[in-house]
Formats: structure tokens, sequence, C-alpha cells
């Protein structure tokens, strides 16, 4: 059986239409995905600089709390390797860190000032000062993954009503 050649013409007129349209919602397509994979791409770039921080602040605490004092090199060290944490965080744990280094010397103060106290009730206010700064730093460790939980998570859902997962990245 032979169509006629009108009949032919109106398939080709009607799938040549409809070409045009069906590139473009693959161009938007792969536009979104593209737009998923660079978003992806950056949390996790993102991730790799924060977590490097955060273990710089991990250590300091756990050195602190474990020799009870801060050295020089680790001061520098925390310092150092947490510059432009304020451009990864937000200002609350800029303040954190100047919170560790504060509390910290304070630790090294009554460590250095102990040798030199002579009376059995000031060294004994000055211990009891210490063990409440040192607990604090214990209480740091245990508390550090939950100060920092907010800026570390990766999310890895699409939601297609609006496109990405809100909240911060």
């Amino acid at each position: 059986m032979s169509f006629p050649v009108n009949c032919e013409k109106d398939w080709i007129d009607i799938l040549s239409a409809l070409l045009t349209p069906t590139i473009a919602i693959l161009g938007i397509g792969i536009a979104a995905f593209q737009l998923k994979i660079n978003r992806d791409r950056y949390k996790h770039e993102l991730f790799d600089r924060r977590w490097a921080q955060f273990i710089a602040i991990r250590n300091f605490i756990g050195h602190v709390f474990s020799h009870g004092k801060m050295k020089h090199e680790e001061e520098y060290s925390l310092l150092t390797n947490t510059q432009g944490a304020i451009f990864l965080f937000d200002q609350e744990i800029k303040d954190y860190i100047s919170e560790l280094t504060k509390n910290a010397w304070k630790l090294n103060t009554l460590n250095e000032e102990l040798t030199s106290i002579l009376e059995q009730n000031a060294r004994k206010e000055n211990i009891e000062k210490q063990r409440e700064i040192k607990n604090w730093f214990a209480k740091q460790l245990s508390e550090i993954e939950t100060i920092f939980g907010k800026y570390m998570k990766l999310s890895s859902g699409w939601k297609m009503a609006g496109c990405f997962p809100k909240g911060k990245t």
C-alpha cells in the first residue's frame, strides 16, 4: 500500500518540528546534570579545605589536653593551618579558635605560676583552675564534631522541586 505524498510530507514536517524541542530538552537535562556535578565538586572541595582546618584544631585540642600545656610550635601550627577560617566558616569558628588559644595561654600561665607558688592554698587554687581548663579541653574533644558538624555535612540528594538541597554548603 502506498501513502499519498502529502501524508509522508506531513510526518516528516511533524518529526522535524519535534526534533528542535527534543534537542532543547536534552540540552537542558545535560545542563542540569552538569550543574549538579559542579555543585557536588564544589561541596567536596570545600569539605576538603574545612577538613584540614578541623584536623588542625582537633590536634591542637588533643595536644593541649594530653600535655597539659601549649607549646609555641603547636600554637603556630594551629594559627598557620587555620588561616582563612573566616572565609570557610562563620565567625563562630574564628571565635572558637580564639577561645582555644586564650584558654591554652591561661593554662600555660597557670603552669608557670605553679612553680613559684609556695603557699598551699594558692597552689590548690592554681591546680583547681588548671583542672577546670583541662576539663574544658576534654569537653572540646567530645564536642568538636558537633561544633563543626553543620559545616562538614555532604548531602548527595537531588530534589527536583528545588533542584538542590537547601542549606549551607
